[in-house]
Order: structure tokens, then sequence, then C-alpha cells
């Protein structure tokens, strides 16, 4: 059923998420200032689901007077990445909605960021970094705990340590009151590298990379300059091919660089731009350009 049907005027984009969603929020915004007529940009949201938002084989019906047929939709920006997030009870003709969109994505619908099933992978930080072959890019010494103490038989390195899952938390350097915490949880260490952190965007080919100055191992909880810059076409293109290997289109990528190289810290697949969208715009810009060019 997979279609590669291009972005004409008489075609749908579908934007699919939460109204809450600070990345949508930007989105929206720009969609709204821009005016593109080339995409006809339809928003889906899911504290509407099975509401005012309903689903079936032939399309979508939005409200009483808006039906959007699954032959129109020729793009999906999937920002369904915090599911039910927003609502204080699911309910089973909501979640019926929830597995059938996956599906659409998934096997339906042409040109998605990024199908369902390929974000999985930002479920485990650690089986991700060990699915990818990078060329030049090295991958920092990763290890994974869960239900035990800290094994400091690696004392020699200083470590960092975070969610192993998509679940957000502080990256955090490893002290020696942490060591002695029971891990209830499975946690990612990584060792300490000193340097530069870059964040890449990679939309299509296209690939946006920003500085990120601050004082704090986590420059997001942190006071953070953010600059644009220009990276090696060498370094673009492993972010490139990497973003291909994990069957994504739009990716996060953490770098470092050091006095040792270019490493890789992790690929996020719902890239939670709207912290660098604040300096600068054109993620947004590049993400509309994406539906243009396919």
């Amino acid at each position: 059923m997979k279609n590669k049907r291009k972005c004409k005027e008489n075609r749908s984009v579908l934007v699919i998420g939460s109204y809450q969603d600070p990345v949508i929020k930007h989105f929206l915004e720009h969609v709204s200032q821009t005016k593109q007529a080339r995409n006809r940009w339809v928003f889906l949201w899911e504290e509407t689901f099975a509401t005012t938002t309903h689903v079936n084989d032939v399309g979508w019906q939005i409200g009483e007077k808006v039906f959007i047929r699954h032959d129109q939709v020729c793009g999906v920006f999937n920002r369904l990445v915090a599911q039910n997030k927003a609502k204080k009870s699911t309910t089973e003709a909501y979640d019926n909605i929830v597995i059938f969109c996956n599906y659409l994505m998934d096997e339906v619908y042409p040109n998605v960021l990024n199908r369902p099933k390929y974000g999985m992978s930002n479920y485990s930080k650690l089986t991700q970094l060990a699915s990818i072959q990078p060329k030049v890019l090295k991958i920092p010494f990763s290890r994974q705990c869960v239900n035990k103490k800290w094994d400091d038989q690696y004392h020699e390195l200083m470590w960092i340590f975070k969610s192993a899952s998509s679940v957000r938390s502080i990256t955090t350097l490893l002290s020696e009151k942490d060591k002695k915490r029971y891990i209830t949880e499975p946690v990612i260490f990584q060792e300490f590298l000193k340097g530069k952190n870059i964040r890449v965007h990679v939309i299509g080919t296209q690939c946006l990379a920003h500085y990120c100055i601050s004082k704090k191992t986590d420059y997001r909880y942190a006071i953070t300059s953010i600059l644009r810059v220009k990276l090696p076409n060498f370094i673009l293109q492993d972010c490139i091919e990497i973003t291909k290997q994990l069957g994504l289109t739009f990716a996060g990528i953490d770098l470092i660089q050091t006095g040792l190289g270019w490493f890789i810290l992790e690929a996020n697949t719902a890239a939670g731009y709207s912290y660098f969208e604040t300096n600068a715009r054109e993620i947004s810009q590049a993400i509309t350009d994406y539906w243009e060019a396919v």
C-alpha cells in the first residue's frame, strides 16, 4: 500500500501530535507565518482523538466539515511521541486510533518524519549505538547497569550517566556519592569526554549544526549560548549515513569534538528541536522544505 505521491497542491501533509508539544507550537507558528501554498498542512491533535477526530479505512474525519482521505496524504510530520501524556485516562477508542495511526505511518503513508517503528531504537541507547557503523565518528565507551551498584572497575575514567531509554533525564557527572547508589532501573554510563558539544539536525540530506556553549555537563539545563556552526563535510556525511542506518529521515545527533577526535553520543529519533529553534528558525524551514523536494 506504500505510495510515492508527490506533495502537489491537492495533497496534504499531516502533522500529528499534541498541541502542548513545544516543537509543534514552533512548527505551527512557522507554517502560519510563511503561508506556503504548495502544501496543505493538516494538524491532527491527539487530545481530540476519539472525540472530534476519527479515522477509518478511507480517511480522517476532523470535526464535522473536514475529511482527509488517506490517498490525499503525501507526507507526515510524526510527533506522536509522548502519547496520551495530556490525557488523564485512556479509552479503548483513543487507543485504537493511536494503534491505527501508527500503522498508517509505518505502512501506508509516504514521506514520514519519522516512521514509529524506526523510532524504537531510541528506547535503548546502547542498542542504538551498537547498531550504527560510522566511518569517522567514534563511539564513546558505554555501559548499561540495572539492579546493582556501580562497578568501579574502570576507575581510571570519568563517567556521566543518563536515561538508557527515550525518557528525558539530566546528564550528570558520576560522583563518589552516586557510585554508592543502588541502580533500580536501566541507566547508561558513558566515559566523560571534555570538548565541544554539538547538535546536528539531519533532515533528509540537509544538516543544521549548532555549537552549545555551557559550563554545565548537560547544557539543556543551564545558561547556554547556541551558535550556528559549519562542520566538515565528512562529519555531516557521517551524520546523514547514521540517520539512514537507523531508518530515519529526521534526527537530532549529539556530538562532542575532542582532542581525540569526534564522538557520537546518541541519535534522537524524535528531536525536540524547539530548544534550538529559539536561536535557529531555519530548522522548521528545513522540515517544510523536505516535502517540497520529495
